[in-house]
């Protein structure tokens, strides 16, 4: 969610470019599922609530992903100098369109000023796109996890991984600590830290397991098909209308997490064909911006009457659909605008490139 780039020249297509593709895919898929949950949740019934939450675990992986993959560029040192320009990288990535955000946010009234969340460091049941905080976590996290997968290995690391959040949460259970954002991910101590660990380490898995590539549509479907059962039964377990029992928090949130990282491992695998490519694709290149001012255009549809709080109807839900593209090209090209330091010319190019071509 908060990577932009220039689109692949088509007539050089690489596996990494596929790879690069299908990963703009499934954020596009995403943040689409988010956008209409939150309009769901908050403008039409409050019975919608609680999927968007989950489908964000996407974006951890993907981060660690392209994550890989940046690190890998610059070696990922752990010097000084490099530790200070890997955190500028973040930081130029990250505040310039949040702090924009912040600031309409903060001038419709829709939240108070808090020195906390204008940096996004409100680690505790943050009130203001929790996401972001969460991101600050893993970001702060990735040089360290970086140099422990290069000194393990993918395989030590993963296990190393999974057992270090493990004996996390044995002991924030013993010391009874609240499990709220950002502590907590779906019932889960720092699973958004484990899902953007494993994510770092999925280029070498994938790389491990070529010989696999481009096999049958049958084999991808039946491992696409069940992960993604997998991963919408886990969901449906985890939002507030789930019947509980003793762990079921800690059982399903841990299958959620298994479940997406299998969806992205074989969607990534497998290299499959998926429908509505280029469109979903080109959404998923400027994920952050929709992510960050979705809730603005929402707020706004509804100061002017087109929708209300928990009782939009059929017109207002029309209304909706018709306007978010005109949202999606506007935030897609704040994001580039941003991005490119305000030099407009660039910025045009970069976006027209990348939505139109």
């Amino acid at each position: 969610m908060t990577e932009t780039r220039k689109r692949p020249r088509a007539h050089r297509k690489k596996a990494s470019d596929t790879n690069r593709e299908l990963t703009d895919y499934i954020k596009g898929v995403a943040i689409l599922v988010v956008v209409a949950n939150h309009f769901l949740n908050a403008y039409v019934s409050r019975q919608y609530s609680g999927y968007s939450n989950g489908v964000i675990a996407f974006f951890f992986v993907l981060s660690g992903y392209g994550l890989y993959h940046s690190m890998q560029r610059d070696r990922g040192r752990l010097d000084p100098r490099s530790l200070v320009r890997f955190f500028r990288k973040r930081f130029e990535r990250i505040y310039p369109i949040y702090w924009i955000g912040y600031a309409v946010y903060l001038a419709f009234g829709i939240i108070a000023i808090s020195v906390v969340e204008l940096f996004a460091v409100q680690f505790t049941q943050p009130r203001f796109l929790w996401f972001i905080p969460a991101m600050v976590q893993c970001y702060i996290a990735a040089p360290f996890l970086y140099a422990a997968f290069r000194r393990f290995g993918k395989g030590k690391f993963i296990v190393l991984s999974v057992l270090g959040i493990a004996v996390l949460n044995v002991v924030f259970h013993l010391a009874e600590v609240p499990t709220v954002k950002v502590w907590s991910y779906r019932g889960v101590y720092m699973s958004h830290i484990l899902l953007f660990a494993i994510g770092l380490a999925l280029p070498s898995l994938l790389s491990g397991s070529l010989p696999l590539k481009g096999c049958s549509p049958g084999h991808a479907r039946v491992f696409l098909g069940g992960s993604l059962v997998l991963f919408l039964f886990a969901l449906q377990e985890t939002t507030p209308r789930a019947h509980e029992f003793p762990g079921s928090e800690v059982l399903f949130g841990s299958l959620l997490v298994v479940s997406v990282l299998l969806v992205t491992y074989h969607a990534l695998l497998l290299a499959c064909k998926v429908p509505l490519m280029d469109i979903f694709r080109r959404v998923g290149i400027y994920t952050y911006s929709i992510y960050v001012f979705h809730g603005l255009f929402f707020d706004g549809l509804n100061r002017i009457g087109l929708i209300e709080r928990h009782g939009s109807g059929a017109k207002g839900t029309v209304a909706v659909i018709i306007l978010v593209p005109i949202f999606i090209l506007a935030a897609s090209l704040l994001e580039e605008i941003v991005s490119n330091r305000f030099s407009m010319g660039k910025a045009v190019r970069n976006w027209r490139d990348n939505i139109f071509h």
